[in-house]
């Protein structure tokens, strides 16, 4: 529901700030900005290079991936080769943008082999201007704060004696997919700040606030667990009828 909530206030243009314990590692920027890192340490990994191509860094369009993707000869399987291919298409405005982005990749790739993970991110938004973006669109602060929170997290990983892209990318993996170790997005709330707040029920103890709203109120409560023979819950233990 917090989804349709962000999209519904945003095209009305209310300023609106969700309270959620998760969805950080899939707001825009972070993804972006993990994937890059990916192919940087392996360029032919597609799907996060299809994110790049697409992000606001080099601005693919999907007609232009597409034409990418149908032209390519022998056994040219994976896209970055597509891309490479098209480097040699002299004088297309496609062209120019393949190799602009192959020379930025490369760039990347060699400063990896002796720059830390944190340096390399730091490198990337200040060289592409991704953080004046990532500042123009709804949330801007927050989606601000979400990249400093990642380069918190890469100079963590560097303080606990580890380095290079590789690891790094299988910490977060690790994290996420084993651990779990996802979080709500950065906050920059202020306590008066001029906006929408969401909270769950269980968040919003304690606190007031002059206009209070329920919502998702207009169906009952969803009462198939009370019809089972036996409850099973992970701090009460188990009950039955």
């Amino acid at each position: 529901m917090s989804e349709d909530l962000s999209r519904a206030f945003s095209e009305e243009g209310i300023p609106l700030y969700v309270t959620t314990s998760k969805g950080y590692y899939d707001s825009p920027e972070v993804i972006t900005l993990l994937s890059f890192l990916k192919i940087i340490e392996n360029p032919r990994a597609d799907l996060p290079l299809y994110r790049v191509l697409s992000s606001p860094i080099f601005g693919f369009s999907d007609e232009e991936l597409a034409i990418i993707k149908a032209k390519s000869s022998g056994d040219c399987l994976c896209f970055y080769d597509r891309v490479l291919e098209f480097c040699d298409e002299e004088g297309s405005e496609l062209e120019k943008k393949c190799d602009s982005f192959v020379d930025s990749l490369r760039s990347y790739r060699a400063l990896s082999f002796y720059e830390s993970v944190s340096n390399i991110i730091a490198r990337i938004i200040e060289d592409t201007g991704f953080l004046h973006f990532v500042l123009s669109m709804p949330n801007g602060d927050q989606r601000a704060r979400n990249i400093d929170l990642l380069l918190d997290k890469a100079q963590a990983f560097e303080k606990n004696g580890d380095s290079g892209l590789f690891r790094f990318i299988e910490y977060i993996n690790l994290a996420v997919n084993e651990f779990g170790d996802d979080m709500g997005p950065a906050s920059v709330i202020d306590e008066d700040a001029n906006m929408v707040k969401v909270y769950t029920i269980h968040k919003s103890k304690g606190l007031e606030f002059p206009i209070c709203i329920v919502a998702d109120t207009d169906h009952g409560f969803n009462t198939m667990d009370t019809k089972e023979a036996f409850l099973m819950d992970s701090k009460y233990g188990l009950a039955c009828k």
